[in-house]
């Protein structure tokens, strides 16, 4: 294991000397002929690689500038346009990428990237149903040898179906992302979403474990404990909250989610871990409505127990209760 740190530092120092060494010789050449567009774009590249991602939007402008002065070919061009569209994405300027990769896809149609790029941003800006449409120009674009691209926009296409309804579409975009990497813990997770929004909760159930299997994750144990709770298998789901609250002691849904299980407990419902586990995520998240809420179900329920019990009505416990929805109703 040591080894292997030191042969992967080693390597990461190697590159870093190899994009230093390229980023002096680039620059002597921007410096020597400032007409050179390519030079300037490849020390864009240079600075991406860096992480200096207004620099290199710099350079690109630049490159930009000289191509289309000297009438340089269109597809040229439209890869300049594209790594500045790249620059604006990472600082988060989505409407000015989103004009760069126009202009890219507007100036050479047949690479997918640019495609897959513009989609990434329209997603983003919940342009949804137009993100969908350069997904499918990407995903027919991009070649056999592109094949981490195609299964990521296979992947992102699902997400984005599944967020307009189409479950069924965005199921088989997952699916035909697992054919192509079925070693991707999140493609089974969100496979497993999808099943579990189309009230397929076995489906759910098994790519829900077969993430797990890949990466047992506090993400993927919640998911499939909320599987296993919409199953009315009570002990399974609370087995994968404990689990999930090991792994992220700090999540607050987990806890509401098994306050939930509490609630609902067979043949009794138990009211104080319920409670225990509302607080808790109270305490992490005061200002959501849903917690407090719950917890006026939880006192709700223990004062209907009580009445059942003994016919006498608990009202500290109905007081409580009423309490806990006027604090919910303050906060929405």
């Amino acid at each position: 294991m040591a080894r292997k740190a030191i042969r992967d530092s080693q390597k990461n120092k190697q590159n870093e000397d190899h994009i230093q060494k390229a980023f002096h010789h680039l620059s002597l050449a921007c410096n020597k002929d400032g007409q050179m567009s390519q030079a300037f774009s490849l020390r864009g590249q240079c600075y991406n690689q860096m992480g200096d991602f207004q620099r290199a939007l710099f350079d690109f402008s630049i490159a930009i500038r000289i191509a289309r002065e000297k009438d340089e070919d269109p597809k040229t061009l439209s890869e300049y346009y594209n790594y500045a569209g790249v620059q604006h994405y990472e600082l988060g300027q989505l409407e000015e990428a989103l004009n760069h990769y126009n202009l890219a896809v507007n100036n050479y149609q047949q690479d997918g990237q640019y495609f897959y790029n513009r989609a990434l941003v329209k997603s983003r800006l919940d342009k949804v149903e137009e993100a969908i449409q350069d997904y499918k120009k990407a995903i027919d674009l991009l070649g056999t040898s592109e094949q981490d691209s195609r299964y990521q926009a296979f992947f992102n296409r699902g997400i984005c179906f599944r967020r307009i309804g189409n479950l069924e579409r965005s199921i088989d975009d997952f699916k035909e992302a697992i054919k192509m990497r079925n070693d991707k813990p999140s493609a089974h997770n969100n496979l497993g979403l999808s099943y579990f929004e189309n009230e397929e909760f076995e489906e759910a159930l098994i790519h829900y474990g077969k993430a797990i299997g890949i990466e047992p994750s506090s993400v993927h144990y919640n998911n499939r404990g909320l599987a296993y709770y919409h199953f009315d298998k009570l002990e399974e789901a609370k087995q994968d909250f404990d689990l999930a609250i090991e792994k992220d002691p700090n999540d607050p849904t987990i806890y509401f989610n098994r306050g939930n299980v509490f609630l609902n407990w067979k043949p009794e419902q138990q009211f104080d871990l319920a409670h225990q586990d509302y607080d808790t995520a109270i305490s992490i998240d005061p200002n959501n409505a849903k917690l407090w809420h719950s917890k006026g179900l939880a006192f709700q329920g223990k004062a209907e127990l009580v009445y059942k019990r003994s016919e006498r009505q608990d009202l500290h416990l109905i007081d409580l209760a009423i309490e806990m929805y006027q604090k919910a109703l303050s906060i929405q």
